[in-house]
Protein backbone atom coordinates (compact mmCIF):
# COMPACT_ATOMS: atom_id res chain seq x y z
CA UNK A 1 0.00 0.00 0.00
CA UNK A 2 2.92 2.61 -0.14
CA UNK A 3 2.46 3.72 3.29
CA UNK A 4 -0.94 4.60 2.37
CA UNK A 5 -3.72 4.73 4.84
CA UNK A 6 -6.37 1.73 4.50
CA UNK A 7 -9.29 3.35 2.19
CA UNK A 8 -12.48 3.31 4.33
CA UNK A 9 -16.23 3.05 2.80
CA UNK A 10 -18.54 5.61 3.20
CA UNK A 11 -22.33 6.12 2.10
CA UNK A 12 -23.75 8.52 -0.44
CA UNK A 13 -24.94 10.59 2.08
CA UNK A 14 -21.16 10.55 4.11
CA UNK A 15 -19.82 11.51 0.40
CA UNK A 16 -21.68 15.04 0.51
CA UNK A 17 -20.35 17.18 3.25
CA UNK A 18 -16.49 15.17 2.54
CA UNK A 19 -16.76 17.24 -1.05
CA UNK A 20 -17.68 20.43 0.28
CA UNK A 21 -14.87 22.57 1.05
CA UNK A 22 -14.55 24.21 4.25
CA UNK A 23 -15.92 27.57 4.05
CA UNK A 24 -12.87 29.19 5.80
CA UNK A 25 -9.77 26.84 4.87
CA UNK A 26 -10.93 25.61 1.24
CA UNK A 27 -9.92 22.33 2.18
CA UNK A 28 -11.95 19.21 2.04
CA UNK A 29 -12.70 17.18 5.30
CA UNK A 30 -12.31 14.89 6.96
CA UNK A 31 -8.29 13.46 5.17
CA UNK A 32 -8.62 10.30 4.44
CA UNK A 33 -8.73 7.38 1.28
CA UNK A 34 -12.79 6.91 1.20
CA UNK A 35 -14.77 4.79 -1.26
CA UNK A 36 -18.35 4.35 -2.06
CA UNK A 37 -20.58 2.14 -4.35
CA UNK A 38 -23.77 4.18 -6.52
CA UNK A 39 -26.92 2.20 -7.09
CA UNK A 40 -25.63 1.63 -10.58
CA UNK A 41 -22.71 -0.54 -9.66
CA UNK A 42 -20.27 2.00 -10.16
CA UNK A 43 -17.18 2.41 -7.72
CA UNK A 44 -16.25 5.68 -6.75
CA UNK A 45 -12.80 7.02 -5.16
CA UNK A 46 -12.06 9.81 -2.81
CA UNK A 47 -8.36 10.66 -2.95
CA UNK A 48 -8.25 13.06 0.24
CA UNK A 49 -5.40 12.68 1.95
CA UNK A 50 -3.89 15.94 1.00
CA UNK A 51 -7.47 17.61 1.66
CA UNK A 52 -7.47 18.44 -2.68
CA UNK A 53 -10.67 15.40 -2.60
CA UNK A 54 -9.67 14.00 -6.11
CA UNK A 55 -12.70 11.87 -7.54
CA UNK A 56 -12.55 9.25 -10.06
CA UNK A 57 -15.12 6.26 -11.07
CA UNK A 58 -14.11 2.89 -11.82
CA UNK A 59 -16.22 -0.44 -12.88
CA UNK A 60 -14.96 -2.43 -10.23
CA UNK A 61 -14.25 -2.08 -5.87
CA UNK A 62 -10.52 -3.67 -7.12
CA UNK A 63 -9.45 -0.88 -9.03
CA UNK A 64 -11.18 1.54 -7.15
CA UNK A 65 -8.83 0.20 -4.41
CA UNK A 66 -5.87 -0.46 -6.55
CA UNK A 67 -6.16 3.69 -7.62
CA UNK A 68 -7.03 4.60 -3.77
CA UNK A 69 -3.47 3.04 -2.60
CA UNK A 70 -1.01 3.12 -5.28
Amino acid sequence: MNGKETPRQITQPEATPLLTPNHKTGRYEPIGLFYLVEADGTWIGIDNSTGDAWVEEFVSKAECLEWLTE
